[in-house]
């Protein structure tokens, strides 16, 4: 009897006795997630990495993004599977930093028509699920679609939405109408989840965790650097945006060189913040210990935390970040704050140092700690390698998310 003959029998019986696992594998699903492209942000690392394992087990995936704009950041996010079918529109936010009315008046009437196409495409293809990982303006016109055609929606929280509904009525009266019409609602923060669950009047939000392809952060990191950058240094991996607070980051580590830091800082990424980064190094007078690399692709920055000395985040909201994730799995040791679920991922004085949110004289302490004691960053780093292994795999919480799409 032929191997393929075996195997189509062990798939006929297999399906038969769990006809359930079957509808999964016929689905179609489609991510939407408008900053792939542009390629940076943790939700857009968790977007490519969940499309390429579902594309493993055979299932069929759509990435639903955005034009990215000219100039965009090289990509930072996996590299996508060649499987995966990729539909891109203008849905840049025409109320976010218009250049006047005008401006405003373009930018609606492209969102309109990439939401018509969208909507034809979306008729044609008939997919089974749409997964909005981060809730923006755009989840208004996937629930109407999904009136029109009936797909399930699952929104995924990732945690900068609650932060920016306080700061407007629009941002709050989205994210309740996504609360009270998404078929499945979830968070990669358990703290995120009760919020949500208030919010939206205690439905159930399901709490999945972020999880990293652990072959794919070695394989990487196993590579040559080619980018001349000195190993034994401090590192910054993320979004330049407001709430990274990267340029109070810059101020606190000035700081720690005035007290004595031996030690230089490496900031990776672009975002609205960049120019004003670039000025405040320059400001300050420390270009040569403060070192803007810009936008990096994924296994350059891989490279970059694997050689560091120690990666450092000032943000003054995250949810469960993989960049922390990512050191984690290199074993490099981490400062960061204390919110979302960094608490959970990072024992301070154990697998990593944490300090309040918006501190940053405690951010200079925790600097100058591990600067001073070579040795304590070697026994942080080995215990989060340690306790990475312990975490959630890319597998199990991809699992989750099927059980979500099944309802």
């Amino acid at each position: 009897m032929s191997l393929s003959v075996i195997v189509n029998f062990w798939q006929y019986s297999f399906y038969a006795t769990y006809p359930h696992i079957r509808t999964l594998a016929l689905m179609k699903i489609a991510y939407w997630s408008i900053g792939n492209l542009r390629g940076y942000g943790g939700a857009e690392v968790c977007v490519a990495l969940l499309l390429n394992a579902l594309c493993r087990r055979g299932e069929t995936c759509f990435l639903l993004a955005h034009v990215p704009e000219a100039g965009a950041s090289t990509a930072l996010a996996p590299k996508l599977d060649g499987r995966i079918t990729v539909r891109q529109g203008h849905f840049a936010n025409p109320f976010d930093h218009p250049k006047g009315p005008l401006d405003s008046l373009y930018k609606a009437a492209r969102y309109l028509a990439s939401s018509i196409a969208l909507l034809a495409w979306l008729t044609k293809n008939r997919v089974d699920v749409i997964h909005q990982h981060f809730i923006n303006l755009d989840v208004l016109i996937l629930l109407a679609f999904k009136r029109l055609l009936g797909y399930r929606l699952v929104l995924t929280f990732h945690g900068m939405e609650l932060e920016m509904a306080e700061g407007g009525r629009l941002a709050t009266w989205k994210n309740r109408v996504a609360l009270k019409y998404a078929d499945e609602v979830t968070s990669v923060s358990p703290h995120q989840c009760v919020a949500l669950s208030e919010a939206g009047g205690g439905r159930q939000v399901h709490f999945i965790p972020n999880a990293l392809d652990s072959d794919e952060i070695h394989r990487l990191a196993g590579q040559v650097p080619d980018v001349p950058v000195e190993a034994g240094h401090f590192v910054f991996c993320g979004h330049l945006e407001p709430v990274k607070q990267v340029p109070q980051l810059v101020d606190a580590f000035a700081s720690a060189i005035r007290q004595g830091c031996t030690r230089n800082l490496y900031l990776v990424g672009d975002g609205r913040e960049s120019k004003q980064v670039r000025s405040r190094i320059e400001e300050i007078g420390l270009s040569k210990r403060v070192i803007h690399l810009g936008g990096m692709q994924r296994r350059q920055a891989m490279l970059l935390i694997r050689d560091s000395f120690c990666l450092v985040l000032n943000s003054s909201t995250e949810a469960y970040p993989l960049v922390i994730l990512e050191a984690m799995a290199l074993g490099r040791p981490v400062i960061a704050p204390r919110i979302g679920a960094i608490g959970q991922l990072l024992t301070d004085g154990e697998s990593g140092l944490l300090f309040p949110a918006l501190d940053p004289r405690a951010l200079t302490e925790c600097l100058l700690r591990l600067d001073r004691d070579p040795g304590l960053a070697g026994r942080l780093g080995n215990r989060a390698s340690a306790d990475y292994r312990q975490l959630a795999t890319l597998d199990s919480v991809l699992d989750r998310y099927l059980q979500v799409y099944s309802g």
